[in-house]
């Protein structure tokens, strides 16, 4: 085996185990912390208190919703949430959320398509293909040597 071969051969190698840890790995740790708000978790409903303009790096106008909403134990909590890109929440907006009572500021919103789920939907037939590609070229160079 060559040292270009073999090179190949990691270079595939670390472009597979990047991609699992990136877009598939990642992905799964995040759902699993969504299930475990959503089963552990108290449902509420909160509202829209106000909106924060922002800036991203690439020049486009971001808005975060800032919401509020009391626990069952009675606690008010305000947060801002994650930034949603080209449209304005509207003040005054109810959401339904899901909190841990252990830590009310960490929160979830359900959305009715899973977003998370998109980077393992995208990655894995590039990671499927990497993988069958690996295999074909280690049959290969069984076959050669």
């Amino acid at each position: 085996m060559t040292t270009t071969e073999i090179f190949n051969l990691v270079l595939l190698a670390l472009l597979i185990t990047l991609v699992f840890y990136h877009f598939i790995y990642k992905s799964i740790l995040q759902l699993i912390a969504i299930q475990r708000i959503k089963k552990n978790g108290q449902k509420v409903f909160a509202t829209i208190i106000q909106t924060k303009r922002t800036q991203g790096e690439d020049g486009t106008t971001l808005f975060h919703a800032v919401v509020t909403y009391t626990t069952k134990s009675g606690e008010t909590v305000t947060t801002q949430l994650k930034y949603a890109r080209g449209f304005r929440p509207q003040v005054g907006k109810v959401l339904p959320l899901y909190y841990l009572p252990s830590t009310p500021d960490k929160i979830y919103i359900p959305k009715s398509i899973p977003y998370e789920i998109i980077p393992i939907m995208v990655a894995t037939p590039g990671l499927i293909f990497c993988v069958f590609e690996l295999l074909k070229i280690a049959h290969f160079l069984n076959n050669k040597y």
